[in-house]
């Protein structure tokens, strides 16, 4: 054995090797193998089998953990292998190691991009480990958790409940005090949060994670997810240059190429998205090739069905939107061939923008609608709230500004109070461009002749109370303190031509600028509907 390879061993590995102590380094692997799987710390696990594979050429002969770890380590792991070993484990009572085999089958069924329909099985089993958690070490379930997760976000498109598994591998992380699952629950979580328009929640976490991103005990599987979604968030958030910045990081890493396919495909995936939004078609298509070159060859369709989004994205900011079309189209039939909710759920906002930027409007309208309800229905509120604006700007197209006012309070209601409303795959010129067509038309002039026949009366002596005809406003009838404080704040000061920055240091004075202002925005638009019946203006 070189020197060289003995050093990259963690002790007491490479004293074991100087000594020839093989019983005692194949015992050891045992367990510690286990624990680096369950830390997703692959390299260690390879790093490790290394020395037995050159001295056992025969690897039949050792104990079945190592099997499986020389297994579940493998660039493409087999799933026929993964269910063999967690009957065999299951038989034998190796608790521990079937959940290893169980987290190594569904991951197996993920890197593969196909036939998501196999989680089914699996899942199943999920609910049998469970009943024998007690005799499960924190640092199992944790794992556990975590591909329960994987497999209700990325097969069944179940955002919310892939978010409670997520934290429940939280609190079992925390428990066996793993900083690498820690720091994966961060980068997971979030990336759930981003498509349910939780965005401060997601900043949040990823903030705190990059101290454990630093920590010298966390895995380098787990830095580089966390750097992919941390990318990610910037180009949401409407910063994709910083997340082409920090997904180029991962890209240029000098074993990048060699990478397991999430790993591989989420990067450049990422990278595409970030690139997208730059207008740069030579970079997109390099890195297009990339991804065609292995996603092709090994039928990985939902990341297949990612790239031609990515493309589309790319595609409908170029104003191509024919070929943004074409792009969205490819996505939903490789997401659909993939059997994943998700790979069909994100290219469908994509399909009905192409429709609208190509004229189609009474199509993209009828799109939009059906899908908002599904959206809404998954979780996927990043995306309802995205097509409630789309929606606003056909109805402000075909002249209907009432009912694109609707949609824009639609648009408004379906994240959290406070966050600014998404502008995926648009410019925001593009939302700036249909807020002031539709809160500063010349429509004053019909909401004015409306107040002359339907008067507002309010009565600031003793209670605050409003009128509006013969209706009285109750307490029940405010949709949030801020509405009513926003109405206070403009009597106060003389109620007209009140300057916006004033109001927002009155209300919102320790928020930063942008979501004062998205903030005061939710609040006049509440406002505008106080006293109006359903359907009402």
């Amino acid at each position: 054995m070189e020197e060289s390879s003995i050093i990259q061993l963690k002790s007491p590995y490479n004293s074991y090797v100087r000594e020839g102590k093989w019983d005692e380094y194949i015992y050891a692997l045992c367990d510690d193998g286990l624990t680096w799987w369950f830390n997703m710390d692959t390299p260690a696990i390879i790093s490790h089998l290394m020395p037995l594979q050159k001295i056992l050429p025969d690897m039949q002969q050792v104990p079945p953990r190592i099997l499986f770890l020389s297994e579940a380590v493998k660039q493409s792991i087999p799933l026929d292998s993964m269910d063999k070993f967690y009957r065999l484990f299951m038989d034998t009572a190796d608790y521990e190691a079937a959940c290893a085999s169980l987290g190594a089958g569904i991951a197996s069924i993920w890197d593969s991009g196909h036939n998501y329909h196999r989680y089914d099985s699996w899942y199943s089993r999920l609910e049998e480990l469970p009943d024998i958690k007690e005799k499960l070490s924190p640092l199992a379930m944790a794992s556990l958790y975590g591909f329960k997760a994987l497999a209700e976000l990325t097969g069944y498109g179940k955002m919310q409940q892939a978010l409670d598994s997520y934290k429940s591998l939280r609190l079992w992380a925390e428990k066996a005090g793993s900083t690498p699952l820690r720091l994966f629950y961060s980068a997971a979580a979030s990336y759930s949060l981003l498509w349910t328009g939780r965005l401060s929640e997601a900043d949040i976490l990823l903030s705190d994670a990059g101290i454990l991103c630093e920590q010298p005990d966390t895995s380098m599987v787990c830095r580089i997810y966390f750097q992919t979604t941390l990318g990610l968030f910037h180009t949401v958030s409407g910063n994709p240059g910083m997340g082409e910045r920090v997904l180029m990081e991962i890209i240029n890493l000098p074993f990048f190429e060699m990478l397991p396919p999430p790993i591989y495909f989420l990067a450049y995936g990422h990278l595409l998205h970030a690139l997208s939004h730059s207008g740069n078609s030579e970079a997109v298509e390099r890195i297009a090739e990339k991804v065609r070159a292995r996603a092709i060859p090994e039928q990985n369709y939902f990341h297949y069905s990612y790239l031609h989004f990515n493309l589309g994205i790319a595609y409908l900011g170029t104003n191509q939107p024919r070929r943004a079309l074409l792009h969205s189209n490819e996505a939903i039939d490789r997401g659909k061939l993939s059997e994943s909710q998700i790979a069909v759920q994100m290219p469908a906002l994509l399909h009905g923008q192409a429709l609208s930027d190509l004229g189609r409007d009474s199509e993209a309208l009828k799109y939009f609608l059906e899908w908002i309800q599904r959206w809404k229905e998954t979780g996927f509120l990043l995306l309802a709230s995205t097509g409630a604006i789309e929606v606003a700007n056909l109805y402000e197209k075909m002249g209907m500004p009432d009912q694109a006012r609707q949609y824009l309070d639609m648009a408004s209601s379906l994240i959290p109070e406070g966050e600014k409303l998404p502008q995926l795959h648009r410019t925001k010129e593009f939302l700036s461009r249909l807020e002031h067509s539709l809160l500063h038309s010349e429509e004053k002039a019909d909401m004015i002749r409306d107040l002359e026949n339907n008067p507002v009366r309010i009565r600031t002596f003793g209670n605050m109370r409003i009128e509006v005809g013969d209706r009285v406003i109750y307490d029940r009838r405010w949709r949030g303190e801020r509405t009513r404080l926003l109405l206070k704040a403009l009597i106060v000061s003389g109620g007209a031509k009140v300057p916006y920055a004033h109001l927002v240091d009155i209300l919102w004075p320790d928020s930063d600028g942008d979501r004062a202002e998205q903030n005061l925005k939710v609040a006049l638009s509440r406002l505008r509907r106080l006293g109006c019946s359903k359907g009402e203006e």
